[in-house]
């Protein structure tokens, strides 16, 4: 089990621990639930045990935004099992004169929280906490020993949310519907079984792989639409998302369309979700429509009429309805009329808050001491004969071919490399930021080029070259050259090879690497990175896409994506002159 609950998206690198999480986190979270209804207190195994010095462990719900379901039920969820629970509002604290979030944590630490439930609209601050708290030395007065929980973050992630949605669906599957008697009967039925864990594992993972969600409403800014799709990464749910397209687009953006390929599909119309196992609605936010529009109240009715539900819609729904309770001063998404509706679990599935956060936490804290400093690990890249090494030579017949071909040009042949990279075919506008990534890593730092930047080549016209002799290229920075400018080629002579008996002189085109960190800046205003108060914030990106084609870089903290170029041009622009 893992330390955090950053996201549903850092459960784990491999798809079978990932739905065996999901899956020991929705059974733990159906025991509490049984006890609940028999009226049972929390078994002493299944809460926390007081600290040393006699007192119970703290835990801080931060309530950055509103959110009333989420808060109270983590505080609650907390106290159930045995947590000191403090309420915080972050505007009260010193963040409102410029601390930074880190510094505010070592503060909490110092006054006895041992788990961080936060909720905020800064996209990836949770997973930067978690980070950074890695780096803790021993020396500094804060503890590894603590685990930050996300209660919803930006427009990105909201794994507990997540889980308590699967848990009803879950409940449904099983026929549970009421906080009854029945409800006691079928839950213990299911638990006196030899195998419950095996039956319950069997239950979760087919009701996902097996499920078709609608989404409706105010997709592109909702925290819970993202965090489903998310799951798609480790089960086979099928999506349709329909959400109004004028004046302001409300869809999902088109990487998500892309990551889920042909299990998504797309709509402006309520009636496709006809179709789903469940209709999930989300508040068509008002305030990101034009100003203009915002102060038509008729206007504003008329582009979110076709979202709401109705019950002429429940009347030829066979699924079930969900929410996050996506009630506006304006227009309701569900009107009140139709919550109590049988087929509307709204309610059901906001019951299920509490039990499935009392097992998150306490997971999280039994896990507290555990150590996630792989947490953003970047996958090796290696240069292998076949897929990135497209040639070799003995290093005699490659002077030789150079030699014949500069023939005309002195300089050039006395400046043949004999020992080191040429890195061949850069953008002529590109060669001042491949030279400053180098330089960035270290890599060539003192050592003098051989060779001017630009020269002209008969298949490319005027292309840029950097020489450095006696140097060793990593595969990494190579991959990291390629997203600057996927021309590249690079020549490498390293005579040490041929007294192993191999060719001395190799042709490579660099693989792309899995993922880069602290090169690139995030175009996303409002992602941690670009914090101006957290100074630890460092930048973190998946690399999606292949050599060739279009390839697209993941910030890893608030998931936006963008082209490469585009996060070059934002990060390098005043050196290319844009």
């Amino acid at each position: 089990m893992r330390k955090h609950l950053l996201g549903v998206r850092y459960l784990g690198p491999e798809r079978e621990a990932a739905r065996q999480e999901v899956c020991d986190y929705v059974r733990g979270g159906l025991r509490r639930l049984l006890a609940d209804l028999k009226n049972e207190p929390v078994r002493p195994e299944l809460k926390v045990g007081l600290l040393p010095n006699g007192q119970k462990p703290g835990l801080d719900v931060f309530g950055g935004e509103n959110s009333s379901r989420t808060i109270l039920s983590t505080g609650a969820a907390g106290e159930d099992i045995g947590f000191r629970v403090r309420y915080i509002d972050p505007s009260s604290l010193s963040l409102k004169k410029g601390e930074s979030y880190w510094e505010t944590v070592e503060t909490m630490q110092e006054h006895g929280v041992h788990v961080i439930a936060g909720r905020f609209g800064v996209e990836g601050l949770m997973l930067h906490l978690a980070r950074v708290l890695e780096t803790v030395n021993d020396y500094q007065w804060v503890s590894r020993e603590l685990s930050f929980i996300s209660c919803g973050e930006g427009t990105r992630e909201h794994p507990t949310q997540f889980m308590l949605d699967v848990m009803t669906i879950v409940c449904r599957r099983l026929t549970i519907r009421w906080k009854n008697s029945e409800t006691i009967r079928i839950l213990e039925e299911v638990f006196a079984r030899g195998d419950a864990d095996d039956f319950l594992d069997k239950i979760i993972t087919e009701a996902l792989d097996n499920l078709t969600v609608a989404f409706i409403g105010g997709l592109h800014e909702s925290r819970v639409t993202h965090t489903w799709i998310n799951a798609g990464r480790w089960f086979d749910i099928k999506f349709i998302f329909i959400a109004p397209s004028k004046p302001v687009d409300f869809q999902v953006e088109q990487w998500c369309l892309d990551f889920l390929g042909e299990r998504a599909q797309i709509s402006s119309d309520l009636n496709d979700a006809i179709k789903a196992n469940i209709a999930y609605f989300i508040r068509v936010q008002v305030e990101r429509l034009p100003k203009h529009i915002q102060e038509q109240a008729d206007e504003v009715r008329r582009i979110i009429a076709p979202y709401r539900l109705s019950q002429d819609f429940l009347d030829n729904f066979g699924g079930e309805v969900m929410d996050a309770k996506p009630y506006d001063e304006m227009t309701p998404t569900i009107p009140a009329e139709l919550r109590n509706h049988p087929k509307v679990i709204a309610k059901m599935q906001s019951s299920m808050g509490r039990y499935i956060r009392q097992e998150v936490i306490w997971r999280c804290y039994n896990n507290r001491f555990h150590s996630e400093a792989t947490l953003l690990n970047i996958p090796p890249v290696e240069f292998v004969p076949g897929q990135n090494i497209i040639k070799t030579m003995k290093l005699a017949n490659k002077h030789a071919e150079l030699e014949t071909r500069y023939a005309a040009d002195t300089e050039a042949v006395s400046m043949i490399l004999r020992n080191g990279v040429v890195i061949n075919a850069v953008r002529p506008e590109l060669v001042g930021v491949v030279r400053t990534i180098n330089d960035q890593f270290g890599w060539s730092k003192g050592h003098r080029r051989l060779i001017g930047e630009e020269f002209r080549s008969e298949t490319l016209g005027t292309k840029g070259e950097l020489w450095y002799p006696n140097l060793r290229v990593l595969p990494q920075l190579a991959g990291i050259w390629i997203l600057v400018s996927p021309e590249i080629r690079l020549s490498l002579a390293y005579p040490e090879l041929e007294a192993e008996g191999r060719d001395g002189y190799l042709k490579i085109c660099p693989s792309l690497p899995r993922a880069v960190d602290e090169i690139f800046k995030c175009p996303n205003i409002h992602c941690i990175t670009n914090s101006e108060t957290e100074p630890l914030a460092k930048t973190f990106f998946w690399v999606n896409g292949q050599a060739g084609s279009t390839v697209w870089l993941e910030c890893a903290f608030c998931q936006h994506q963008y082209h490469a170029e585009r996060v070059v041009r934002h990060t390098f622009g005043s050196l290319i002159g844009f």
